[in-house]
């Protein structure tokens, strides 16, 4: 978030840190002309130094653990939509999200035909065909969860009614003459989009403990536009053609526009109290 002006010492959790509740609220959330959704590349086979090669392999991981098995005995959950979209935004930024959102899942969301990471298939053989090297505490567990998850077909999401949407922003660019700069420069959007897909597999995983169906959705494998579901969150609006945040006025990536943040949300069944998108401002925005 950089510098903070303001203090949150006294602010509820849920909140987050920026004043998303005293924007002005629209009844419907205006989509129209926002470009093709486009999936994310974590391979920048042109730059092997660059850390966003480094960044595919858990990215790929994330996009495994997307789904997985509910809880067949439900466990104590608010029952109150309102605590309970409250709760759930809470654990988003304990997760060091930006903006969390929530919305009902609107019918134009869902793409036609969902994306994959094409990096799963590469996970899948590493799995597959090497032995693991580490001692690590746990590490016999998570590599089973990993190849469970690989076998799983993707779930349908048709009974999903509700998102929770994660946004991250992006911190300051490197300036060009700064130590390690070739390594990470253009790796705002991935850097973000990682941080994002955490904390949407977490949620859906502590969905699916809680007995509730869920399934995550990142920047690199995604059922649904997230952009569509930023501006039915309240996270973001479209003008000309264009995403801007809601607080700075500031872009949300765009294959035509500057990046200032990712996205990801976590599907689920259960019901939330949601927030109608905000209001389009009048006159020409400023970037």
């Amino acid at each position: 978030m950089g510098t903070r002006f303001f203090s949150t010492k006294d602010r509820p959790f849920h909140l987050g840190p920026y004043p998303l509740e005293r924007l002005k609220r629209a009844r419907t959330a205006e989509v129209s002309g926002l470009p093709a959704f486009a999936p994310l590349d974590f391979r920048k086979l042109d730059t092997p130094h660059s850390l966003v090669n480094a960044m595919g392999e858990y990215q790929a991981m994330l996009d495994v653990l997307r789904e997985g098995l509910v809880n067949p005995a439900p466990s104590a959950a608010p029952t109150d939509p309102v605590e309970r979209a409250r709760h759930m935004k809470a654990f988003g930024y304990f997760q060091d999200a930006s903006m969390m959102g929530v919305a009902a899942l609107p019918d134009g969301a869902r793409l036609g035909e969902a994306t994959r990471n094409p990096d799963i298939d590469r996970l899948a053989d590493d799995i597959r065909t090497k032995q693991t090297k580490t001692l690590a505490s746990g590490i016999d567990e998570i590599m089973a969860g990993l190849k469970e998850s690989i076998a799983r077909p993707p779930s349908a999401i048709d009974a999903h009614t509700h998102c929770l949407v994660v946004l991250v922003e992006h911190h300051r660019p490197p300036e060009e003459n700064e130590p390690g700069t070739e390594w990470i420069l253009d790796a705002q959007d991935h850097r973000a989009a990682l941080r994002a897909a955490e904390a949407a597999v977490i949620l859906s995983n502590y969905l699916h403990l809680l007995g509730f169906e869920a399934k995550a959705h990142t920047a690199s494998a995604s059922d649904v536009d997230l952009r569509h579901l930023a501006i039915a969150s309240g996270l973001a609006t479209v003008e000309h053609g264009r995403l801007f945040g809601t607080p700075a006025k500031a872009r949300i990536p765009s294959r035509n526009g500057v990046s200032w943040a990712r996205l990801s949300c976590c599907k689920t069944q259960t019901p939330l109290c949601t927030r109608i998108a905000p209001q389009r401002q009048s006159g020409t925005r400023k970037t």
